[in-house]
């Protein structure tokens, strides 16, 4: 609907002014210094946030036709900041994916010209896109985005980098059949095991520790989704379960609580496919 994002502003500033309800509020009519001061503040502090999401890709498309360099990263985070609020609604992210928008996206997580961390908040846009909304994943699904965030996960030695393309993916599949399929045939094994296994490759006591325990997290939490989900077969979790498992026993004894409850959940959810009408898991 026309002006459906003015008003949709307009809703969350109203709101942000309005009491809690728990005490008694005086309703008034509106005086004709009231009506001017609305007005003014729809001209004034009310985002027209299609148009606005419009204006941001259009300065994407131009950075990516100009070429990126690292000098640009801090307004490419700027203008993502600003961008992640709008697309988090459902209804906008699937305004900005008829717009076109991931193709700019990509072309930013792409570019090893921008800093790891420009990269990594177009890959954690791209999730917030792609979550909980069937739409924007079958978009991403169609036009062969997966391939390309696993090209580039596969391909960095940033550890943020690969968790927020790691979660862009996590989210553009999950409780999408055929995205699930496809990434568990073509892309689990060049995936997982990295990423299960980077929180053991360093000192607990680091400051790479909270970034490699977030990696890993986030593989598990994956591997789990993929396993306990509507779509799964046996066939997933035996692949799954030989490609994982190896990789992710030691972290029941590890000193991160998540990592050790994220762990045990992934085994109860491994063990509860192992019915009567299951063959034993074999692990290789």
């Amino acid at each position: 609907m026309e002006g459906a994002g003015n008003w949709l502003g307009l809703l969350k500033w109203s709101l942000a002014q309005t009491s809690d309800g728990t005490v008694p509020s005086e309703i008034t009519p509106m005086t004709e210094e009231d009506k001017k001061w609305l007005e003014q503040v729809m001209r004034e502090c009310v985002k027209d946030e299609p148009k606005r999401m419009n204006e941001i890709m259009g300065i994407f498309v131009k950075m990516l036709e100009e070429g990126l360099t690292e000098d640009k990263s801090e307004e490419v985070i700027e203008l993502l900041d600003e961008l992640q609020f709008m697309v988090e609604q459902v209804d906008m992210a699937g305004v900005f994916a008829k717009f076109g928008g991931f193709q700019c996206l990509l072309g930013l997580v792409e570019s090893e010209n921008l800093t790891a961390e420009a990269r990594a908040m177009a890959g954690s846009t791209l999730a917030a896109l792609s979550q909980n909304n069937l739409e924007v994943q079958e978009i991403v699904f169609k036009s062969g985005m997966l391939d390309r965030l696993a090209k580039v996960y596969i391909k960095s030695e940033s550890v943020l980098l690969c968790n927020k393309v790691l979660y862009a993916i996590s989210c553009s599949i999950r409780n999408h059949a055929a995205a699930e399929e496809y990434f568990v045939l073509h892309f689990a094994e060049a995936t997982l095991p990295k990423a299960i296994a980077a929180a053991s490759l360093v000192d607990s006591n680091s400051e790479a520790a909270a970034g490699t325990e977030a990696l890993t997290s986030r593989a598990l939490f994956l591997c789990n989704a993929l396993v306990m989900s509507d779509f799964t077969n046996h066939a997933r979790v035996q692949k799954l379960s030989a490609l994982v498992l190896p990789v992710c026993l030691e972290y029941l004894k590890h000193e991160s609580i998540n990592l050790r409850e994220t762990t045990q959940n992934l085994l109860t959810a491994i063990e509860k496919h192992k019915g009567p009408d299951h063959a034993p898991l074999m692990i290789m």
